[in-house]
């Protein structure tokens, strides 16, 4: 009985004291939504909307307003990770990133011959400026949820002008809509 408490004192010590080290330190990084300070901020600027046709998929897309309070959410969860990519977030007036399922296409190059994409403040419509494909999607997905090993990601481009005014009309609390439509349907994402 002795020797059978011995044993167990003696694996306990092995397994977990004497693993470790002092010059060893491990950290785990929490997925997106598990993050909670993170995700109680990304979660309320992403919007998801699919668009079925006789039980198949059309499109899925996910999309997240890079407004300055997610930015900086973000520039916050990268310093804790240790990456450093934030600067692609913010050049070229990004706003919007963009996750897009389309079961019949490989594509990797947005073709604006297929696809629109345009917001509307109101009445008023304003055109993108450009679509931006992304690599590495196994980084993105530290931060956006909604990637997956079907989806293509992109960064939604604006004017410099047309983003301010995007970005303003948003803090006024108004409604911001994203249309994305190709020739088979048309979603429209709210803010």
């Amino acid at each position: 009985m002795k020797e059978i408490k011995m044993i167990k004192k003696l694996l306990f010590f092995i397994l977990f004291l004497g693993c470790t080290h002092d010059f060893v330190e491990n950290k785990v990084f929490l997925e997106p939504e598990d993050d909670s300070d993170f995700f109680q901020v990304l979660e309320p600027a992403s919007r998801k909307a699919e668009l079925f046709l006789n039980f198949k998929t059309i499109f899925i897309i996910n999309a997240t307003l890079l407004s300055d309070k997610v930015l900086e959410s973000i520039k916050l969860r990268q310093d804790s990770m240790g990456t450093s990519f934030g600067e692609s977030m913010v050049k070229d007036n990004n706003l919007f990133f963009m996750s897009l399922f389309e079961p019949n296409s490989l594509f990797k190059k947005f073709d604006p011959d297929i696809w629109t994409i345009y917001v509307m403040l109101g009445q008023k419509k304003v055109e993108m400026s450009k679509v931006q494909y992304l690599r590495k999607e196994k980084l993105w997905s530290r931060f956006f949820p909604y990637i997956n090993n079907w989806s293509k990601e992109y960064f939604v481009l604006f004017e410099k002008k047309d983003k301010e005014m995007i970005l303003d009309y948003v803090k006024k609390g108004k409604t911001v809509k994203l249309v994305i439509a190709n020739d088979k349907g048309q979603s429209s994402l709210k803010w």
